[in-house]
């Protein structure tokens, strides 16, 4: 399995297919997997590279129990360890949920690297760092709710490294807050922005993304919870391939 180190701690990552480069980063509690798991790598590994990273703490890559080893920008460090490695200078770039929080930070603190971001309910809430601490404290009776394979995948995380991501990032969330209401006008991307409906204060940020960059759009998927962007890939599949088609012409 391909693997970089950033400063001592281990990152897997996997690429797939062939053409235009395409990161692309799961949510808490999953691993690059899922993008196998649902479909996704199946419909796009035939016209993008595509590059899947088990961010730190997830899947195959390390997990530390020490707080200190979460940030944003260590995991901001850890894709451009990757992408270096693979040799991509720029790339198109997708993250679901916490993982859209470190594409955004990405571009924000790299935008050299990002060529187009698509955002997957991918900003945080304000309660966000308690409400990921309460479901990792309850995971085995979240875990009851969902079908055996999705049981044994989620209970497969390791418990006090997703406590210590939570703890390691709550000072991130008001700092990616604020940039996104503070962000200048007129911002060169291309951006696309999937929500559930059933978003609250994140979708203010989510508009606010979409209506700053020079070409963003916002598109709201009517019926959909926050983890059915991920599952439930024939709804948002065609919205990403239109897009990335839009792009290559």
């Amino acid at each position: 399995m391909p693997w970089i180190s950033n400063q001592g701690v281990n990152i897997h990552y996997k690429v797939e297919g062939k053409g235009s480069p395409f990161l692309m980063l799961h949510g808490a509690f999953g691993s690059c997997e899922n993008w196998f798991d649902f479909g996704y790598s199946e419909k796009l590994r035939e016209d993008y590279q595509l590059i899947l990273v088990d961010l730190r703490g997830h899947g195959n890559s390390d997990k530390p129990h020490d707080p200190n080893y979460y940030s944003v920008n260590l995991f901001v460090q850890d894709i451009i360890a990757v992408l270096d490695e693979v040799g991509v200078g720029i790339c198109h770039s997708v993250g679901i949920s916490f993982g859209g929080w470190i594409v955004y930070s990405l571009w924000r603190e790299h935008p050299e690297r990002i060529k187009s971001m698509i955002l997957l309910d991918g900003v945080p809430g304000p309660d966000d760092s308690q409400l990921m601490r309460d479901f990792v404290n309850n995971i085995e009776e979240q875990a009851s709710q969902l079908s055996p394979a999705d049981k044994a995948h989620l209970l497969s995380n390791d418990k006090m490294a997703l406590l210590a991501l939570s703890r390691g990032i709550a000072e991130d969330i008001p700092r990616i807050i604020d940039d996104i209401n503070t962000l200048p006008e007129s911002i060169n991307l291309d951006c696309l922005i999937l929500t559930s409906d059933l978003d609250g204060v994140e979708m203010e940020l989510m508009k606010t993304i979409a209506s700053t960059v020079s070409n963003g759009s916002l598109i709201t998927l009517a019926g959909l919870g926050h983890n059915d962007l991920l599952v439930r890939s024939e709804k948002t599949i065609p919205h990403i391939l239109h897009f990335l088609d839009v792009q290559a012409k």
